[in-house]
Order: C-alpha cells, then structure tokens, then sequence
C-alpha cells in the first residue's frame, strides 16, 4: 500500500453514522489525530443526531458537520438529500474509521474523494471501495483507538502517545463549568462555600438495557462509598437526566443541565465521575475528569475510560459493596495518566 503524503490532504471527511453520544465521543481521538497530522487541514464529520455539533465545537480545523435525523428509517428524504449533498463536496481524504460497520463502507463508497481509507474486511466487495486499506488484525481493540490506528499506519506514523478522548473545552467553559458546580454544592447547604479543598464526585445512575444498575443496587453502593470514605473530605453530587429525575433518590444535591457542552464543563470541573457504562461516561472523559466506569455487560476494553487516570470496575448485579470499595481504592491512588484499566469489583487494588 502506498502511504497517505500529509501535505497532499486540504479536505477530509471522517464518516460515522451513528447517533449515540458515546460512539461520537469515541471519534474525538481521531479528530486530535487528524489535526495533528495534517495541520493544514479542515476535515468535515457525517454522523447521525443533532448533539454531534456541539460535541464537535470546540475544534479549531471542524469544518461542517453532516448529521443524520432521528428515526432515520421514516425520514429517508432527508436522509438522501443528505446523502447527496455530501457526495457533491470533493475531498482528498475520505475516513471509515470502525473496523466493520456496514453503513460507513457503504457511504464511502458513494463520496467524493481521491482516497479512501478503511480497515480491510479481506472481503472483495467491500474492500473495492477503499483506495487504502489496512489490516485490522494489528487494531487496538477500543474503539476511541481503532481509528486512530489506521490513520497513523496509513502515513506512517506510530510514534506518539495515544490520544484520549477530548471535548475542546475553553477556558471561559471551563470557568462557567466550576462556578455552576459551586453553585450547585452552595445552595445544597444553604452556606457560602469555604473554600477547603474536598474530594468532588459526580455520580450518574443512567444507563440503557441491561447495563443499567437496579435503583436497590444503587442504593447499596451509596452506602459503601459513603463508609468507605467517611476518612477523606468529599463532596457528592448527582448528574441529573434530561428528565430531571432523580435515580438516587435525591441522596445527594442534584446538576441538571441540557446543553451538552455546560454538562461537560460541569463534568470537568469534578475531581472525580463514577458511572455506569453509558454516554456520559465518554462526555465525563472527554471533559478531563477521572472517570470510573461500571461494567457488566459490554466490553470494557473496547469502551472502558482511559487516560486522566480514569479505570474501569467489573461491576456485579449482586456486589454493590464491593464495588464501591474497588473505586475509592482507585480514587485513593495518584491521578495518573494511564492506559484503560480493568478491575474486578471482588478484588479491588490495596491501599
């Protein structure tokens, strides 16, 4: 395969047609990739919900980000005249950036660029779409770092750190991002704040289909983590859904907000984030924070939080105690910048 030449590339197009906010999340490693490899570049992203542009917002080489509608299926009007406004755009380098998704293979079949870059599925049809393909047998397996992988292979590349996830907060969000939350833990007590320093956890108890935690779960890790660090000064606060409901049963003062990037302000300015596996985990890590993520039915080395010192935990149905032990065994240690950490929820680290 001849190797992708950085200086030739003025137009990229990223293609992942999905409307999760986790899975668009996930691409913003390869967003930092491509700045940093083709600074000169704008690259435009084809994807699917309207919170992608917002969680995009803060790069500088964005240019349009192409979104799918909701409930696609019933709209398909909108989704070809999508579809062909896209086509019509020339680009240099065009991204199906997954290992096998059936969607991206098919879009970059149908645009408009001068290479096209993909893992190759060793299946003619659909590596015939792909100008540059590389093997996927050599991919990490998470998914914030496949596709990062396959841009650096394709331009020779392989030398720097991993990127994490990035949400380009500025420092005014950053700003608006703390004075919500102090905010917040000052009208909960009814007391201007004092200024010492207390350990900061946000606490979300959302998730979709079985990765979601019974509220009587929930109820018992509170309990643990509440035992387990009555010796170190914290704070506790509950990240509320759009709903505004509580799935803590109001145990702890609650942040609402429905703008994406003042939630994930607020996120960043936590010194700490424990969560079931869910979108706002990666909105979490994508804003910074240390990021405990719980796990029991996906993978966590293909989704798990990484970087800032984040981890993931193994999480029982049956073991809300030893859950709540393991992740204030991980926020007793140093913050440290690491790779994706499994931990089993019957056997947390020492402290």
């Amino acid at each position: 395969m001849t190797h992708l030449v950085p200086l030739d590339i003025r137009r990229i197009l990223i293609i992942r047609p999905n409307h999760r906010l986790g899975n668009n999340a996930l691409m913003t490693p390869l967003m930092s990739e491509t700045e940093r490899l083709f600074p000169q570049a704008r690259f435009d992203v084809l994807t699917g919900g309207g919170a992608s542009k917002d969680l995009y917002a803060g790069f500088p080489n964005l240019g349009t980000v192409h979104a799918f509608p909701a409930w696609s299926y019933i709209r398909p009007h909108k989704v070809f005249g999508l579809i062909r406004r896209v086509c019509r755009e020339p680009y240099d380098l065009a991204i199906d950036p997954m290992p096998r998704s059936r969607s991206a293979r098919f879009l970059i079949g149908l645009a408009n660029a001068r290479c096209k870059l993909g893992y190759r599925w060793d299946d003619p049809r659909p590596d015939a779409r792909l100008t540059h393909s590389i093997d996927a047998h050599d991919a990490p397996p998470h998914l914030a770092q496949a596709p990062v992988h396959l841009l650096r292979t394709a331009v020779d590349d392989a030398d720097s750190p991993m990127p994490t996830l990035d949400l380009r907060l500025s420092t005014e969000e950053r700003s608006s991002g703390h004075r919500l939350l102090e905010q917040v833990l000052g009208d909960a007590t009814g007391a201007p704040r004092s200024g010492a320093r207390v350990l900061r956890i946000g606490l979300y108890g959302v998730a979709t289909g079985a990765k979601q935690y019974s509220p009587r779960w929930w109820m018992a890790f509170l309990d643990g983590l509440q035992k387990e660090l009555a010796t170190m000064p914290h704070e506790m606060i509950e990240i509320l859904p759009h709903d505004g409901r509580s799935t803590l049963a109001g145990r702890m003062p609650g942040l609402l907000s429905v703008r994406l990037r003042e939630l994930g302000a607020a996120l960043g300015a936590l010194d700490a984030f424990i969560t079931a596996d869910c979108g706002v985990m990666h909105l979490a890590s994508a804003a910074g924070t240390r990021t405990i993520g719980l796990f029991k039915v996906t993978d966590p080395v293909r989704y798990g939080p990484y970087g800032h010192g984040s981890a993931s935990i193994a999480a029982e149905d049956a073991a809300p105690e030893a859950a709540a032990r393991a992740a204030v065994a991980l926020l007793r240690q140093p913050r440290v910048e690491a790779s994706a950490t499994l931990l089993s929820a019957r056997n947390p680290p020492s402290i």
